[in-house]
């Protein structure tokens, strides 16, 4: 009994392990295949911000031929549209268009898309075929529209107006929806001319401040979506994606997710979709189809949505069937060995089943135990002795071999958490030893983030308990003089320089004064360094005041001056401005020019005589 009992511990504590480093390769390919969808679908975002690019960039070099609206032809509908055969793109411009210069401005700035849009459908094939994008176009906010490639429609076929849709897409995209200029994306539509399901990245395109329309990127899901599909997760494995919205996408497993999604009964299985719909990444353990499966889900990055990927738990632990059916043999040939021995020998057999039990039996099964236990509690230099060539021996050299994996992962591991808190103590005892004030701000002047330097101790301005993250420069010093340090961060980033302000923050109930050095940090964002300049100032002031004080006192002698020259001899006189001027700046001798007549005279001025003058 106890022989099996010790069998059975073993078996199940290897087959646990398998369930444990099975899930966590699960999670792992979860995460990799995730991170290879993300790249797919991030091929829309990449060439709608280079279209963007390329587009502002022409604009705003003034390098754009002009364009000619005349050679636009009007549909019957009265929309504007190219019906040159020859045409790269597509142009087509609603009934209600004005042929002013800003249409001019759209149609000739856009005219550069006929060489770029080509490209960007694959830097290897300029053919749709080559590439997972269905279709490139640009939409200004005025209505007027360039797409490629060219799609063949009768003339009497072309609408009057922007679809309802598009109207909104231009103004969820304008300055008022999306402040931050970020990339929109849409829902999964289903469009069989352009290749099935798709989904659609909008990047707002600027000149300045200007809002000039969006490049839109269409991209088909069926690469995406056969790929899922070829994943070998394991025999009887396979993959599902669902989409932002947390929509199941068509795939070969869809009708068995689609039937255990409308399973109320099923809530393991239901909050793995809802935690995939939330962006987590994860492995569990949840019944699917009747059978216990484990499935390992990550999100697909900006885009949202999530790949999961599913595997029998049988399939995971197949090799632990195998293990366990060696031990159960090998224990069974060991037992009858020993009973044989027994009846042949007597009582001598129970002597020699003793040793025999000890020495081929329970110890190596002991072995075993004892480091699947060591394993189990986080000992991985445990290692079990292979000296038989049986089946234990060779279980010994598997699981050996297996410490040794694990340890070296655990070690490189450990190895890159100590560099990471090294380079994060040196971050921190950098900042500690810094008084200056630094902040990470937006153009509009929000507070991003704040270093923790020794001022980050201090209140700022009408901040409160809640801190000064996320709030506003107006919002902590007022409008009137947040305004000039909002227009040095906007110049920062517009230049590209660094800009230097001065200004005042009332710092723990007191008045103190600061010079700011602004540095771009990204598009959007600059890093803000300030340092006290309290005393200096007050040292400025100091000596104003001084000044000021002798400037009164000169002004004073001045005065003086005037009441009594009219009443004292010149020489008199001198010498009483003289004394005035020894108290007020000690000198040892001095003179000054007269005018006599038509010629200068010389009174030198002696301290030790005064008042008398002499005249040289």
């Amino acid at each position: 009994f106890s022989f099996g009992r010790t069998r059975d511990t073993a078996t199940t504590r290897s087959r646990e392990g398998l369930e444990a480093q099975g899930r966590a390769a699960m999670l792992s390919s979860a995460i990799a295949n995730a991170g290879f969808g993300h790249v797919i679908l991030n091929e829309a975002v990449a060439k709608g911000h280079d279209a963007a690019r390329f587009m502002e960039s022409i604009s705003a070099s003034g390098t754009a031929p002009p364009a000619d609206p005349g050679q636009l032809s009007r549909a019957p509908s009265g929309a504007l549209y190219d019906a040159s055969p020859a045409r790269t793109t597509d142009v087509w411009s609603p009934t209600s268009t004005q042929l002013d210069d800003a249409f001019a401005r759209d149609l000739a700035d856009s005219a550069v898309l006929d060489a770029l849009f080509p490209a960007l459908f694959d830097p290897g094939d300029s053919s749709p075929s080559g590439s997972d994008t269905t279709r490139l176009f640009f939409l200004s906010a005025r209505g007027f529209m360039r797409s490629y490639p060219t799609r063949i429609a009768p003339a009497d076929e072309l609408p009057p107006e922007l679809a309802p849709v598009q109207q909104q897409l231009l103004r969820s995209a304008g300055p008022a929806a999306d402040p931050q200029r970020a990339v929109i994306w849409s829902d999964t539509h289903d469009d069989p001319a352009a290749g099935g399901l798709l989904i659609s990245a909008y990047t707002p395109v600027y000149s300045d401040d200007e809002y000039r329309g969006l490049i839109g990127v269409d991209l088909s899901l069926a690469s995406l979506l056969a790929k899922a599909d070829a994943i070998e997760v394991t025999p009887n494995g396979y993959a599902f994606v669902i989409d932002r919205n947390g929509g199941l996408l068509p795939g070969a497993s869809s009708d068995i997710i689609r039937r255990e999604m409308s399973n109320s009964e099923n809530s393991g299985f239901a909050q793995i979709i809802e935690r995939m719909r939330a962006g987590d990444t994860d492995a569990r353990r949840v019944t699917v189809n009747g059978q216990a499966v484990f499935v390992a889900y990550s999100p697909l990055g900006s885009y949202g949505g999530s790949l999961a990927l599913v595997a029998p738990v049988d399939d995971v632990t197949a090799e632990a069937a195998d293990v366990t059916s060696a031990i159960r043999k090998e224990g069974n040939r060991t037992e009858m060995i020993t009973i044989g021995t027994m009846v042949a020998f007597l009582v001598l057999a129970l002597v020699g089943a003793a040793w025999l039990n000890r020495a081929l039996l329970t110890r190596p099964i002991a072995e075993l135990v004892r480091g699947t236990k060591a394993v189990a509690t986080g000992d991985l230099s445990a290692r079990i002795p292979s000296g038989s060539r049986d089946e234990l021996g060779a279980l010994a050299i598997s699981f050996n071999m297996m410490t040794d994996e694990l340890r070296g992962r655990r070690d490189a591991l450990r190895a890159e958490m100590a560099e990471r808190r090294r380079a994060e103590n040196e971050l921190h005892a950098l900042f500690a030893a810094m008084t200056d004030l630094v902040l990470v701000l937006d153009r509009e002047g929000t507070l991003l983030r704040q270093a923790p330097t020794r001022a980050a101790e201090h209140p700022i301005g009408d901040a409160d308990e809640t801190g000064i993250i996320g709030r506003t420069a107006g919002e902590l010093l007022g409008e009137t003089q947040a305004a000039p340090l909002v227009e040095a961060i906007r110049n920062s980033l517009t230049t590209g320089d660094t800009e230097t302000v001065e200004y005042s923050l009332t710092v723990a109930g007191e008045q103190r004064w600061f010079s700011a050095m602004i540095s771009p940090l990204t598009d959007e964002t600059v890093v803000w360094v300030a340092r006290d300049v309290t005393e200096i100032v007050g040292a400025q002031r100091l000596l104003e005041r001084r000044v000021e004080e002798r400037t009164r006192e000169l002004s004073a002698l001045l005065d003086i001056s005037r009441g009594i020259a009219s009443t004292l001899e010149p020489q008199r006189l001198v010498g009483v401005i003289f004394e005035q001027l020894r108290r007020i700046i000690d000198f040892n001798g001095s003179s000054v020019l007269v005018l006599r007549g038509d010629a200068l005279v010389v009174l030198d001025f002696d301290r030790t005589n005064f008042p008398d003058l002499q005249t040289r």
